[in-house]
């Protein structure tokens, strides 16, 4: 019988290691300077840090699997907050505050803010390879459907569930690949089934996919559901369109869902700005030197600027230069034309992705500032002029329009950034479509924590490197 508490432990454990980890360093660092503090103190209200479980848990942030990124990072920003909070009201009701250092709670509290996500990222990864590891989920729904899900989840478990089995309406024989339940048609003899299969697993989720499916098997297998689980997780049809902003809602007395596009709302477009503006100047001085050391090196490195400014649309469809470091031959128009012209096999690459994988054009040190998207970097004069984001969609140029469809009229109401989903989702790897189905997301769900989101998961993903060329 498979249940979720090793996995709850594992969850819990990793939190109250950020917290401790973070308490220490905040600690290590304050004693560097001279000042009387007493370690046993401070040992003393360790235990304190037990008390972040069951904030963390009425957050909702056990086990957390089907919140958002962006909204985890919320929630567990807002209870580390709340529990830092609860300390130093404590310690000042208790009339001890004198004798702890003030820097160090502060410390350990912004400490906790990265390191609580960090810790959990990585524990994820270090225990989905167990089998103990994840929430176990019964996949309901048509043979082709369920056995796309089940395949996804098996191969990603540190999204943090465990598939189990896969049931079908249909009288299908059963496959070899997974546990497959064929259930009777007769409503009588699915709930039945649906009893017996429950009693073999212990705290599980049923995932309900609705796709490929008649109103009529749909209803027939969203009652028998209902009534023997407690958890169930709803997949609508395909036909609605998921990359919108949702919310239950409640209308006349009837469900509702209520769509939103966020970056089209003009009170989130200036709160957007003013955070860019905020961002880019706390990162102006880190940025400023390795601008200037990058300029010198391409400059040496081959003839010509050390600057390259490309036209692309941005914000209404107007034409922007953005700014980038060149990485490629003074000559590179020339050589382009050359290649396509020669060798089809490139011709056909271009054509489909705007872009060449083994590109001749590319300097030596373009190929480095590529592989770790350090030529973007110039594009901090675009934030500060206005006509670029920190984080939006890819900047296009106009050939690209049509591979946009009806979701060029989308793109442009929002200015393009200099990183944002499609680069940290695997860049160049993931699709053309894929890639305008994460712009059409981003602009949908923006938010600040989004962002913030995209803006960590960047430095990883460059450095990686994956799909970079």
């Amino acid at each position: 019988m498979r249940t979720f508490r090793p996995t709850l432990l594992a969850l819990a454990l990793a939190d109250l290691a950020a917290l401790l980890t973070a308490c220490m360093l905040a600690y290590t660092l304050r004693t560097m300077w001279p000042a009387h503090i007493v370690p046993s103190v401070y040992m003393r209200i360790l235990p304190l840090l037990f008390f972040f479980i069951p904030l963390y848990a009425v957050l909702s942030l056990y086990p957390g699997i089907i919140i958002p990124r962006p909204e985890f990072l919320k929630r567990a920003t807002t209870a580390t907050s709340l529990g830092f909070l609860f300390i130093g009201a404590l310690l000042l009701v208790s009339q001890r505050a004198e004798v702890y250092s003030r820097v160090i709670l502060v410390g350990s509290w912004c400490i906790a803010l990265f390191s609580v996500p960090l810790f959990r990222y990585f524990a994820e990864k270090l225990f989905s390879r167990f089998s103990w590891w994840g929430y176990p989920a019964i996949i309901f729904g048509h043979p082709n459907v369920i056995k796309h899900y089940y395949k996804h989840l098996l191969h990603n478990k540190q999204k943090g569930f465990n598939p189990v089995a896969a049931c079908t309406l249909a009288e299908t024989p059963g496959k070899n690949w997974f546990e497959f339940v064929t259930l009777a048609t007769s409503p009588k003899e699915i709930k039945k089934q649906m009893r017996e299969l429950k009693k073999q697993r212990s705290d599980v989720i049923a995932i309900v996919a609705m796709d490929k499916m008649s109103a009529a098997q749909q209803q027939k297998l969203f009652s028998a559901v209902t009534d023997n689980f407690s958890k169930i997780l709803l997949l609508p049809e395909s036909a609605f369109n998921m990359r919108l902003s949702v919310r239950v809602a409640s209308f006349c007395g009837q469900l509702a869902l209520s769509l939103r596009q966020n970056l089209l709302d003009p009170y989130r477009v200036r709160m957007k700005r003013a955070v860019d503006l905020l961002l880019a100047v706390m990162l102006l001085p880190v940025l400023l030197p390795l601008i200037l050391c990058i300029y010198v090196i391409v400059r040496l490195d081959s003839p010509g600027s050390g600057f390259y400014r490309h036209t692309r649309l941005g914000y209404g469809g107007r034409e922007i230069r953005i700014w980038k470091f060149r990485t490629m031959y003074k000559n590179s128009g020339e050589m382009l034309r050359k290649i396509l012209e020669e060798k089809p096999e490139m011709r056909e690459e271009w054509e489909r992705d705007q872009k060449l994988k083994n590109d001749p054009r590319i300097t030596r040190a373009g190929r480095f500032l590529r592989k770790f998207s350090l030529d973007e970097l110039p594009q901090i004069i675009n934030v500060f002029w206005g006509n670029m984001s920190l984080v939006g969609p890819r900047p296009i140029i106009a050939q690209e329009i049509p591979r946009y469809g009806a979701s060029y009229s989308t793109y442009i109401k929002v200015k393009p950034g200099v990183t944002g989903l499609w680069q940290v989702s695997g860049r160049n790897n993931v699709s053309y479509a894929a890639r305008v189905a994460l712009d059409e997301y981003y602009i949908a769900n923006w938010s600040v924590w989004l962002d913030i989101y995209i803006l960590v998961r960047t430095a990883p993903a460059a450095l990686r490197s994956e799909g970079a060329y």
